[in-house]
């Protein structure tokens, strides 16, 4: 049971680094992978400025578009997913939902001259999160500590664990009830 434990700590432990360092890397490259799912839905599970967004959806462009792949961007290209900034999403505490979205197959190209040529772009309708890596890394912390846990418990260590977990469930319905502010309504000093 010890080296159980001591397994199940180690494989944690790493994926929770893992995570992080994805965490980093979202800052400066936007990743994605996509691709069909076996229901026939397609799936897209992109990394972004801090944030893991997931959708599911029916895709309706042309069938060679879409096969599984692995996708790197920059933050900024109109390429990556989602196309829009998400700090958008900061509001929520970086939590929100995906239900009608930009893909953006192709970007367009500018020529000499300035002239933009081509471009592919489709509007995704499906169903989507958009999750911040604090949560999952907070997640992935929890669960490797719980591994160490010897298992006693007392009455005081309940009452606190409650108490910590009711704090947390009312920060979390805070930021995801409260209603996003808009910049332009601010008023300058």
């Amino acid at each position: 049971m010890k080296r159980l434990r001591l397994a199940a700590t180690l494989l944690l432990g790493i994926a929770t680094a893992l995570l992080l360092a994805m965490w980093v890397r979202s800052y400066w490259s936007a990743d994605r992978l996509e691709g069909w799912t076996p229901g026939g839905e397609s799936l897209i599970v992109a990394s972004k400025q801090g944030c893991v967004a997931t959708m599911a959806f029916q895709w309706k462009g042309p069938a060679d578009d879409w096969r599984w792949q692995l996708k790197s961007t920059e933050v900024d290209a109109t390429d990556s997913f989602p196309a829009h900034d998400m700090s958008e999403h900061s509001s929520r505490g970086g939590f929100d939902e995906l239900d009608y979205t930009v893909y953006v197959v192709s970007p367009p190209m500018e020529r000499a001259g300035g002239v933009i040529m081509g471009g592919e772009a489709y509007w995704l309708r499906g169903q989507g999160v958009i999750v911040p890596y604090w949560s999952l890394a907070l997640v992935g912390v929890a669960l490797t500590l719980a591994t160490r846990w010897r298992g006693r418990f007392t009455v005081r260590g309940l009452l606190i664990l409650l108490g910590v977990v009711a704090v947390l469930l009312v920060g979390v319905k805070f930021l995801l009830t409260a209603e996003p502010v808009d910049v332009d309504d601010v008023p300058l000093p």
